[in-house]
């Protein structure tokens, strides 16, 4: 039974986690076709995630650089895949359950936070260098950090008020 609704709430959250990234792709770039992403993306796409299926594809701007974000389902996880217009591979994020989430990176946040609760974890991978990205939800107020994985923190994101009125 117990389970049963452990595998239920992972996935609930790992739902939850794909249509928060598909709507983050449609929301931050524009939607392509395939045949409209670069042949030297998608061939540094398949060498980095060999069993890889591809899902979406999006490309936006950041800072005057176009960027092709590739959605991807391999071994039942959804992740997503950042490319430079020359196909250098940037970074790949990923949903994280609670339970995945480093004890430390868990710990620091509540320890900073108390009376927050965390809303959503990401796991970011740049090479070597791994990031966790956390939100967290205290009242209507939300906080976006950047962790490493022993909890440091690397930044305060930004702080927004949710436009939800009650």
């Amino acid at each position: 039974m117990k389970q049963t609704l452990i595998r239920t709430q992972y996935i609930v959250k790992a739902l939850a986690f794909f249509l928060l990234c598909h709507t983050a792709l449609l929301s931050q770039g524009k939607h392509i076709k395939k045949e409209k992403v670069p042949k030297n993306v998608l061939s540094s796409f398949e060498k980095q995630f060999p069993q890889a299926t591809a899902k979406e594809y999006c490309k936006s701007k950041e800072n005057k650089k176009t960027i092709y974000e590739i959605e991807f389902s391999d071994s039942n996880r959804t992740r997503e895949a950042r490319f430079d217009k020359q196909g250098e591979f940037i970074e790949v994020t990923e949903g994280m359950a609670m339970n995945d989430v480093p004890d430390a990176v868990t710990k620091s946040v509540m320890n900073q936070h108390p009376k927050g609760q965390i809303k959503e974890v990401e796991k970011v991978t740049r090479g070597d260098v791994v990031e966790y990205r956390v939100t967290v939800h205290k009242g209507k107020e939300k906080k976006h950090l950047i962790l490493d994985k022993l909890g440091n923190l690397f930044k305060r994101k930004h702080n927004d008020k949710d436009s939800t009125k009650k």
